[in-house]
């Protein structure tokens, strides 16, 4: 097996009950590839899936009620864009529109480069603390952060997965309860990757008057 491939099934659900055609994937390394498309009068659906090193198809005769599914089994998939393509054909072989989405598939996390931490700052006046992460994560894709911050290690009482695509994010801390001593506050950055893996940085910052 190629280096990045890994041996999966792809699962496709296709619904000829209704007269729209609508088109769901699902992205996340682990949720299985899911494509609908809604026609009437149907008799069979080409499913096509397409990536990098992959082109495979799939006739699949709709049932009476108007649903069904197939399965692409044993594929050896290398991380890349995927795209999955559905076409209905009717009993005089007349085609749809193909209706089409794709999907990322990614089997390592993003990277977090050695010796770079999370910058945490804190401003008195308005209560503010402001984290920032620019350059400590890497991919060749887009990532999603979640942010979290509570006042004790792996707390999330002051925010909770906190989403946001950019490398900095600011929230608001009570500056009631930062007694003469101050107050720690722990930070956790998640990058995550568009198949749902994901890197953890954490900071403490220590909030005083």
């Amino acid at each position: 097996m190629a280096e990045g491939a890994r041996q999966t099934t792809c699962h496709v659900s296709v619904d000829h009950r209704s007269d729209k055609c609508t088109l769901t994937v699902f992205r996340k390394l682990w949720h299985i590839p899911t494509i609908i498309i809604i026609h009437r009068h149907l008799s069979t659906t080409q499913v096509t899936l397409e990536g990098p090193g992959t082109e495979v198809k799939e006739f699949v005769t709709v049932d009476t009620k108007g649903y069904m599914c197939t399965d692409f089994k044993g594929l050896h998939l290398k991380d890349g864009l995927y795209q999955i393509s559905v076409t209905g054909i009717n009993n005089v072989k007349m085609k749809t529109e193909t209706k089409m989405g794709n999907f990322t598939l990614l089997t390592k996390p993003p990277f977090k480069h050695d010796g770079r931490t999370l910058s945490l700052s804190w401003n008195p006046s308005d209560g503010s603390v402001t984290v920032s992460w620019d350059s400590l994560f890497y991919s060749k894709y887009q990532l999603q952060y979640e942010v979290s911050a509570g006042t004790v290690q792996g707390g999330s009482d002051i925010i909770q997965w906190q989403e946001t695509r950019e490398n900095q994010l600011v929230f608001s801390f009570d500056k009631e309860v930062i007694g003469p001593a101050g107050k720690d506050v722990f930070v956790s950055v998640r990058a995550i990757s568009p198949s749902g893996l994901y890197e953890t940085a954490n900071a403490q910052i220590l909030l005083t008057y």
